[in-house]
Parts: structure tokens; sequence; C-alpha cells
């Protein structure tokens, strides 16, 4: 379970992270 839940919680920081690039690239246009 703890190992399922650590690929949950990276899934969610990788999500994270795409989305704030994503933004940046918004304001950058």
């Amino acid at each position: 379970m703890p190992a399922r839940n650590r690929m949950e919680e990276d899934a969610t920081s990788v999500f994270a992270e795409q989305l704030s690039l994503f933004r940046s690239w918004l304001s950058l246009r």
C-alpha cells in the first residue's frame, strides 16, 4: 500500500509541476 500511495503522491507532484509550467508559459505569451 505505501508504494502505491507514494506513486500517487509523485503523480500529484508531477501534475502540479506541469500546471505551474503551463501557467508560466501562458503568462509569457
